[in-house]
Parts: C-alpha cells; sequence; structure tokens
C-alpha cells in the first residue's frame, strides 16, 4: 500500500467515501 502513502488528504477522503459507498451497498441491497 505505498500510494497510501502519496494520497494526499483529498485523495484519503475520496479514497473513505467509496469505502462507506461500498459499505452502504452492502449493508443496503436497496441501495
Amino acid at each position: 500500500m505505498e500510494k497510501v502513502e502519496r494520497m494526499e488528504p483529498k485523495s484519503q477522503i475520496t479514497f473513505l467515501q467509496t469505502f462507506a459507498i461500498d459499505v452502504c451497498k452492502i449493508l443496503i441491497p436497496n441501495g
């Protein structure tokens, strides 16, 4: 995960948002 170290705060936020969306899709099939 070397890319994580290069990620800027904005990139980290985008990653977290994408991860959260994926989790929501798993928890909420209708989503």
